[in-house]
């Protein structure tokens, strides 16, 4: 569920984008240069369908709006203020990055391709005020998981399908009542984790075009089908939880040691906060007994995807 700051460039058709999964603390930053139907917006919209929109009053173009009320069920809109509630660049420059409120200059590679664009930093600037109005953002910006957006993902080896696409299709939702029943998603997706389940969207909205990845993926799904044992992994799976989210509230929980390190200290964590982190840790012991037991299955496997999980399994044996 994600949380979308918008700010618009009306002249030029341009957007800032930033956008939000508080639940894993991850950042997505974007220019969006657009066309008059808005074509990059849509396929957005299509691909995050964002739970809520923070938007500047009086900012967005006519179009715009009608795309978000198109592409979106209900979502919840928080007009806000330019200036204060929405921050000029400048704004979010001074106090933010150059102030080092979070983090110091050029320490994200992100922010730092984006700090001169004036649309992103406000859109950023959005997100950092709603978050503080939560009182959130010490606990997620921190993290420094920013990434940049991008629809077209890894165009070398996966196909583009734009948000007029995804619709006609009905890839991700069905033109009815933009429900789930009957799309592409509904009847493929037979994954058993979270993560495997964001994962497998992405693979829906940029299929491979690649034969030598297609057939690499063919054959990890063929090794599986054929080992009586594979059941047994899947069950492993599902038991892991939601180890993405997991360790995301684990470092929100903590002290930040570094960009990949969270210090917990766990006279002062609340026994709720402790059992966070059990679970968690609990959760990767569970995904590495599962790694470990593909070892006595991948004699005969072809997929070198399989193969590489045993080794992953095999090199942390003694770990």
């Amino acid at each position: 569920n994600y949380l979308l700051a918008l700010k618009e460039d009306v002249s030029a058709t341009s957007f800032g984008v930033c956008f939000v999964d508080a639940s894993r603390g991850f950042f997505y930053l974007a220019r969006l240069n657009d066309n008059a139907q808005r074509s990059e917006l849509a396929t957005l919209l299509h691909q995050t369908k964002p739970k809520e929109l923070l938007l500047e009053k009086g900012n967005l173009a006519k179009q715009s709006r009608g795309l978000i009320k198109n592409e979106l069920l209900d979502p919840i809109q928080n007009l806000l203020t330019p200036g204060t509630e929405f921050p000029t660049a400048d704004e979010v420059r001074v106090q933010y990055i150059e102030g080092e409120k979070y983090f110091k200059p050029g320490e994200v590679e992100v922010i730092k391709k984006f700090v001169d664009d004036d649309l992103v930093m406000s859109a950023f600037g959005a997100c950092v005020w709603y978050l503080t109005s939560l009182k959130l953002d010490e606990e997620l910006i921190p993290m420094k998981n920013f990434h940049e957006y991008n629809s077209e993902m890894d165009t070398c080896n996966s196909l583009i399908l734009d948000g007029i696409a995804l619709s006609n299709l009905e890839v991700l939702e069905n033109s009815r009542d933009k429900g789930l029943e009957g799309t592409l998603m509904t009847y493929l997706q037979n994954c058993v984790t979270p993560y495997g389940k964001r994962l497998f969207k992405k693979w829906l909205c940029n299929p491979l075009k690649d034969r030598t990845l297609i057939e690499n993926r063919l054959d990890a799904v063929e090794d599986l089908m054929a080992n009586p044992d594979a059941k047994g992994l899947i069950e492993g799976m599902r038991t892991t939880g939601d180890l993405e989210r997991l360790v995301g509230r684990v470092f929100a929980g903590g002290q930040a040691g570094g960009a990949k390190v969270a210090w917990v200290d766990i006279d002062v964590f609340s026994k709720r906060q402790v059992k966070l982190l059990l679970t968690t840790v609990e959760g990767f012991k569970k995904l590495y007994e599962t790694f470990a037991s593909l070892e006595a299955m991948s004699e005969n496997f072809k997929s070198d995807y399989l193969k590489s999980l045993c080794g992953i399994a095999t090199e942390n044996g003694h770990g």
